[in-house]
């Protein structure tokens, strides 16, 4: 379970996931906040949400999300599939597979369940990740990490400019 060490979190939902990145912008709450069921999630880790595939919800958990600093926690809604690198070598790579229309279409032919459909972790776990991209999965983690951070700075820049006009208007 998560680290009890921690008194704030930061929780993220499927709807926070877009696209490769956590697009959403959360500030942390105290661990007493948590609702239901968490899945705790790292720097480096790359999610994916079981429910609705067509909506590609899959996200790098890149080492800038908003809102995380010391001693705060990352969590998610159990909907997500967390995976997890094993070792020191990026997993990034496995957004742009997992975001291609093939994969898309694999995943929600697969889900099962009545109401809120979900696609099963064992139907994830059994894509194949085809040869030529595994030998190229350094170059590949790179452009996604890079446009991880690209997104980054493009968020600071829009808040910025938010703010400036902000102050503005205030007057």
């Amino acid at each position: 379970g998560p680290n009890v060490e921690a008194e704030h979190c930061l929780i993220f939902d499927t709807g926070d996931a877009h696209e490769g990145v956590i697009s959403g912008r959360r500030q942390p709450v105290p661990m007493s906040a948590i609702g239901s069921a968490k899945k705790e999630i790292r720097q480096n880790d790359v999610i994916i949400s079981r429910l609705r595939p067509y909506l590609r919800q899959v996200a790098f958990v890149d080492t800038d999300v908003p809102g995380r600093v010391e001693g705060v926690i990352m969590l998610c809604s159990t909907e997500f599939f967390v995976l997890r690198p094993t070792d020191h070598q990026s997993i990034a790579f496995l957004v742009p597979f997992l975001l291609t229309s093939k994969v898309q279409k694999v995943l929600a032919a697969s889900q099962e369940g009545g109401h809120h459909p979900r696609f099963s972790e064992t139907s994830l776990l059994s894509l194949l990740i085809p040869a030529e991209i595994l030998e190229r999965r350094d170059e590949i983690s790179k452009i996604v990490e890079s446009s991880a951070h690209s997104f980054r700075q493009s968020q600071r820049e829009m808040a910025g400019v938010v703010e400036t006009t902000e102050a503005v208007i205030e007057r």
